[in-house]
């Protein structure tokens, strides 16, 4: 696993840092994961995205997981297959 995007916020806040989880073998990227500090015990947790984000006062979700463009035509593919036979009597 790799950290990227690693954003360190401001001192006083739950949250210490954002950041993002590239995992090479799947080529997945976890977008913006948090790093929490443990206020009770110490220490620092982590824990995966949650809201949005504003941009000039829109409201927009962003992405929280890409995968690589080869990897992802491998995942649409056997996620079609399996939800096939679930979704064949799903009106249309």
């Amino acid at each position: 696993m790799e950290i990227l995007n690693y954003d360190e916020q401001p001192a006083g806040g739950s949250i210490a840092a954002l950041f993002d989880i590239y995992i090479p073998a799947m080529d997945i990227t976890l977008h913006r994961w948090k790093a929490i500090r443990d206020k009770k015990n110490g220490g620092f947790f982590f824990g995966p995205p949650s809201g949005y984000k504003e941009e000039q006062g829109k409201k927009s979700y962003p992405p929280y997981v890409t995968i690589g463009e080869k990897r992802r035509s491998d995942f649409m593919k056997a996620l079609h297959d399996l939800l096939r036979p679930l979704l064949a009597s799903c009106p249309k």
